[in-house]
């Protein structure tokens, strides 16, 4: 992930992370959330990006910039109880030519927004969806926070 100064020059990543751990320990606390590490956003934004992409891979590689499709999916390929429902749902369906509604999944994938508000910062629009996605699910928040422990640990 690179981050550039509004003349284009990049911004050093150890300069990234002090202004996320400021903002972390001002304004994190509030939203109740605990210490995450920096890179663990990028990690939970291309698992997602994977889920809304419908498992596009290559357009996740493109956009996250990872050298080949298959770091993406070692890395970052995880399985959705709603996506599996779904397929299995589809193949029941078209195999045996059934209809079996299955309950619906605890988790839900949150649909892309791609509008931005003009008065927002791309900034303020990546962290208010990035924590509305966490908040809309909480197994992931707990994966998240997991990870991160487990990091610091």
């Amino acid at each position: 992930m690179v981050f550039c100064w509004e003349d284009g020059r990049s911004i050093e990543p150890r300069r990234v992370t002090k202004w996320f751990n400021d903002w972390q320990n001002h304004e994190g606390a509030s939203l109740g959330l605990g210490k995450v590490v920096f890179h663990s956003i990028r990690s939970t934004s291309t698992s997602y990006m994977l889920a809304l992409s419908g498992g596009d891979i290559k357009a996740v590689q493109d956009f996250t910039g990872h050298k080949t499709a298959k770091m993406v999916t070692d890395i970052y390929g995880r399985t959705f109880l709603n996506r599996k429902q779904d397929l299995s749902q589809k193949f029941d369906e078209d195999f045996y030519g059934t209809n079996t509604e299955l309950p619906p999944a605890k988790e839900e994938i949150p649909p892309p927004q791609t509008e931005l508000k003009s008065e927002k910062t791309p900034e303020e629009h990546n962290r208010e969806m990035l924590l509305g996605l966490l908040a809309k699910d909480p197994e992931m928040l707990k994966m998240l926070l997991s990870a991160v422990l487990a990091n610091n640990a």
